[in-house]
């Protein structure tokens, strides 16, 4: 027996016992946790990202030939853009000069129209004016010829008498 307790007095001085518990914690550990399981998905995870990251790869290789294939073509498309920006301004250009011409005549004949009824009421103002001041004119040229001739009234007093008697004749047949 004493050779048993020198055996266990070793074993508690060099940490065997330590390392002993230590290994036994480690196996039930991995018993209960199925390392074998946690390794292949672990595996399995690590193949899912390698192929993703290819395929990420393949798709951003192909999504820069596009680029380059687009960037090529952008000189002409950009070509394109301007000559048909050239030919919208040329059209519309063209449709404001009409429209601006269409304008133009439409003020100038509205300006006609003005113009044209200015100088009818110019006219017709003259014409008033003038009938004003020629029928002024005569009645004092009338008043002038009955202060001087007092018989001079009574003609113009029977030729309005018989004016009006040609006029109801007239009017009753």
């Amino acid at each position: 027996m004493e050779f048993l307790f020198k055996i266990w007095n070793i074993i508690l001085e060099t940490n065997t016992l330590n390392f002993v518990v230590f290994l036994g914690i480690i196996i039930f550990i991995c018993a209960k946790i199925n390392l074998p399981k946690m390794i292949s998905e672990l595996q399995k995870k690590t193949e899912k990202s390698v192929n993703d990251s290819k395929k990420a790869k393949s798709d951003s290789e192909q999504n820069l030939k596009n680029a380059q294939s687009q960037m090529k073509k952008l000189p002409q498309e950009v070509e394109n853009i301007i000559s048909d920006a050239k030919q919208t301004a040329m059209i519309m250009s063209e449709q404001i000069t009409e429209q601006g011409k269409a304008q133009i005549e439409i003020i100038e004949n509205n300006a006609q129209k003005v113009i044209e009824n200015d100088i009818a009421k110019t006219k017709r103002n003259l014409t008033n004016y003038t009938a004003k001041a020629s029928l002024e004119l005569l009645e004092n040229n009338i008043k002038i010829k009955l202060y001087k001739d007092k018989n001079l009234h009574q003609k113009y007093i029977d030729e309005a008498i018989d004016m009006l008697g040609e006029e109801l004749e007239r009017l009753t047949i």
